[in-house]
């Protein structure tokens, strides 16, 4: 007896139904991240604003891969995330025929930055919602792949030299690997 074709690939961008259960498209979280980064602008967020709300969102997905697997995890990380730039700086270079411009130090933060921030955080978060239909980490990678394209378009095409991109995140994945979060506090007149 022989057995069952293989069904057909999916089209790019088409759901993939698993015995899981429907599996989100990549395109999805891509255009959660362009519509979000899109939203921030339009509330009034400067390019730097919006270069400090995609480093925001990165470390909160940063973090979250340190909480949820450790060391180990967030290495992974960073390592796909500094594919993902240094991919663009080759895009860059070889669309442009220049070398891209480096920098160390994010433009100063303007007063909508807090605000773009949130937006992006928010759009992470939904990715970390989406990401449980997917295969492993896909849909996070895709996702960290995205903001890093969106923040060099943010920068001007300027790349974030690794080690200050690196800085940049640390504070809250180190703080996650560091640090005892103690007993939650739940606000005044809530859950009790």
């Amino acid at each position: 007896m022989t057995p069952p074709p293989a069904p057909p690939a999916p089209a790019a961008g088409a759901a993939v139904v698993t015995p899981q259960g429907v599996q989100p498209p990549v395109k999805a979280v891509e255009a959660l991240i362009d519509t979000m980064v899109g939203r921030a602008a339009a509330k009034g967020a400067t390019p730097a604003d919006v270069a400090h709300g995609i480093v925001g969102a990165l470390a909160h997905l940063r973090t979250t891969f340190a909480a949820q697997g450790g060391y180990t995890a967030m290495r992974s990380f960073d390592d796909a995330l500094r594919t993902f730039v240094l991919a663009q700086g080759m895009e860059i270079r070889r669309s442009t025929g220049r070398e891209p411009t480096r920098i160390r130090r994010l433009p100063d933060p303007g007063p909508q930055a807090a605000r773009a921030a949130a937006i992006l955080r928010d759009a992470v978060s939904t990715g970390l919602l989406l990401n449980v239909w997917g295969p492993g980490n896909l849909l996070l990678q895709v996702a960290a792949g995205r903001l890093a394209v969106r923040l060099i378009e943010a920068l001007g095409g300027a790349l974030p030299t690794w080690s200050a991109l690196e800085d940049w995140l640390a504070v809250d994945a180190d703080h996650v690997l560091t640090a005892d979060p103690g007993p939650v506090p739940f606000p005044a007149g809530r859950l009790q």
